[in-house]
């Protein structure tokens, strides 16, 4: 494993900066923005009406204990049309049964969203009509327009056979032909973790492999416990392993260490944004290897970083004490390390944002007293920067 060489740049102290709330008149930023009472989920850059948490849990605990299906449905969103329930045969030649999606209709057709009561894990596939489904140690393709469930990986592979894994027992332990996949931007590659190595060895961190969808073929590119965190480029993967940050080829498996400690991180390449400790975060340029670090009032504890593919921003949820409940949204340019700031709603928390597109982004909310959810969009150019 190599460390890559850092160039430290310069530290900008912008803690005499005194970051508000900006007002328009008595217009506050929220007031400006296009306001939905509930939950939006987005979907191919634009936002669809989805289930919250009160209608989630609704369906959630009338699950039957005996036969494990809800005894609810979501019918306010089936009868406007907005979601719809479909079934799907599903046979891994083992089980044969039906399985139950909710979708949505996209540009590209009809795609599952998760509604949490599902038994498998749903990732998104980049401008296809596809998704995939982490079920029973391994990876599926769904296309609700054709009503098709398909395996994504092959059963055997190099002298690893998926039988031979099926009938493996170890207490405790459920082994993974493959699982946790994440599929490259440009959608040619799915990384995904296995444990196909507990036939030969006891390594149960698994290991890392990739797919490449157009040749077809599987290998591996080193050994697991890791967590993925994104993209540098199309077969480069950077991941969070024993509290680093690395940068991993995988062409050729070789592993660069971009930083030696993290707390949360997020990724624009260039940019590499992380904190390693309170009150300031660090800015990597993955290109030239020069780190900036950027401090001002009120940074303080940060819970997440979201970015976008092809735009320098970033949406930084921050808790000025940490003791309080109380959040601030910092919108952190990486490049020109322009802020723009939000505190949260009277009486709302801010429980995430997303971006829909480079300029336009989503946060959601609950209010603090009656628990309704509410989803906001606004455009970077409607927030005042320092």
């Amino acid at each position: 494993m190599k460390k890559k060489s850092v160039v430290i740049g310069f530290i900008l102290l912008a803690s005499s900066l005194s970051v508000s709330t900006l007002v328009w008149g008595n217009v506050t930023p929220w007031g400006k923005m296009e306001k939905t009472e509930g939950v939006l989920s987005i979907q191919e850059n634009s936002t669809i009406p989805i289930p919250g948490e009160k209608e989630k849990n609704s369906v959630i605990n009338s699950i039957d204990s005996i036969t494990g299906n809800p005894t609810k449905e979501l019918d306010a969103f089936v009868d406007k049309g907005i979601i719809t329930i479909e079934t799907i045969q599903f046979n891994d030649g083992k089980e044969n049964q039906l399985l139950k999606f909710y979708g949505i209709e996209t540009e590209l057709g009809r795609k599952p969203i998760s509604i949490n009561d599902e038994p498998y894990i749903l990732t998104e596939v980049p401008n296809q009509n596809y998704s995939l489904i982490e079920y029973k140690g391994n990876l599926y393709s769904v296309d609700l327009n054709r009503k098709l469930i398909s395996p994504v990986l092959k059963n055997e592979v190099n002298n690893y056979k998926k039988k031979d894994l099926d009938q493996l027992y170890i207490e405790g332990i459920v082994p993974s032909w493959g699982g946790d996949a994440h599929v490259s931007l440009d959608g040619n590659y799915i990384l995904f973790h296995t444990t196909r190595n507990l036939i030969y060895n006891q390594n149960y961190n698994g290991e890392m492999w990739i797919k490449d969808l157009s040749s077809g073929s599987e290998k591996k590119v080193m050994d697991g416990g890791y967590s993925f965190i994104g993209w540098a480029q199309d077969k480069e993967a950077i991941i969070f392993r024993s509290e680093k940050i690395e940068l991993v080829n995988l062409v050729d498996g070789s592993i660069s260490v971009l930083a030696d400690f993290a707390l949360t991180s997020g990724v624009a390449f260039p940019y590499l944004v992380y904190q390693d400790e309170y009150e300031k975060v660090n800015i990597l340029n993955l290109e030239n290897n020069e780190i900036r670090q950027l401090e001002f009032e009120p940074l303080n504890q940060v819970a997440f970083i979201r970015t976008i593919r092809n735009s320098p921003w970033a949406l930084v949820l921050n808790a000025p004490d940490k003791m309080e409940a109380a959040r601030t949204l910092e919108i952190i340019n990486l490049e020109t390390l322009e802020i723009k700031h939000l505190d949260e709603p009277e009486s709302q928390l801010i429980l995430d944002s997303q971006w829909i597109t480079e300029d336009q982004f989503m946060i959601h909310t609950r209010h603090l007293n009656t628990g309704a959810e509410t989803s906001y969009i606004t455009n970077l150019n409607e927030i005042k920067g320092n």
